[in-house]
């Protein structure tokens, strides 16, 4: 391969991940809820003025489960009381989701670890109002 095709083909890969969305998730992200609907099978996460709010959603029932650090206060959202529980300053969770579901939580910066049935699936979450998606799972996220 001439140095020349090698050139063009890294500024080709390079160039591609920079618009693919939800391709980097920044430390933090922009205030307010994903803007395009993530279809079925998706956890939502955002900040805005009245703290984290988590949603979970499939077109078929699935387990949504996982942990996140550094939250506080937790107040269920179409999940029953139980599936949520905070302590130590970290919210456990774990229920079966159709419809919208999930909680909101107060806190910072916050390191999160989200699966749905067992299996860790960072491209299947949308953090912020661009949807933005980690890289991996866990990960750390600010608003």
């Amino acid at each position: 391969m001439t140095a020349r095709a090698a050139t063009a083909l890294l500024l080709l890969l390079a160039g591609g991940c920079g618009f693919s969305r939800g391709a980097v998730l920044a430390r933090r992200v922009e205030p307010g809820p994903p803007l395009e609907d993530p279809g079925s099978e998706a956890y939502r996460l955002w900040h805005d003025g009245a703290g984290w709010h988590l949603r979970a959603r499939s077109d078929l029932p699935r387990r949504f489960h996982g942990e996140i650090a550094g939250a506080g206060r937790v107040t269920p959202q179409g999940v029953a009381p139980d599936a949520v529980s905070a302590g130590g300053g970290r919210v456990r969770f774990s229920f079966l989701a159709g419809d919208e579901a999930g909680f909101d939580f107060g806190g910072g910066c916050v390191n999160v670890a989200l699966y749905i049935d067992e299996d860790p699936r960072p491209l299947r979450v949308f953090i912020g109002a661009f949807g933005a998606a980690p890289g991996r799972v866990p990960y750390r996220v600010c608003p």
